[in-house]
């Protein structure tokens, strides 16, 4: 599974054109919206692990907690879809008060996809 997040990638001017932007996480095995006013960590480790913006999660206990109970949790290394766990990344989506988006998967790509002469809507 793919997912793609298409966002406004530069400041916004009255007098200039916006830079579009795409981030493209292929080969999903998770994903989650937790809204803005419902917000909750459940890993305490990970309490302070959010910014404006794009972060990567780096020893995720969201990442151990699928590796552990998967089908292949008796194979170190190997424990997600019998591949290497190093494979396996924890990204972190913040949006001011919208909420977080946090995706586990094997591919990232970002991209600029054009450019917006006026702002987006906020609707």
């Amino acid at each position: 599974m793919s997912a793609t997040v298409t966002f406004r990638g530069s400041q916004r001017y009255e007098d200039r054109e916006q830079i579009i932007a795409e981030v493209i996480f292929d080969d999903v095995l998770e994903f989650r919206w937790i809204e803005f006013d419902a917000g909750y960590e459940q890993y305490p480790e990970h309490d302070e692990d959010l910014a404006f913006g794009l972060i990567e999660i780096i020893d995720s206990a969201y990442v151990e907690t699928m590796a552990s109970y998967s089908r292949w949790r008796d194979y170190p290394g190997r424990r997600i879809r019998d591949q290497p766990e190093s494979l396996v990344r924890h990204f972190r989506f913040g949006f001011d008060d919208w909420g977080s988006l946090d995706i586990i998967a094997t591919k990232i790509a970002i991209r600029e996809t054009g450019r917006a002469p006026e702002p987006l809507s906020q609707g």
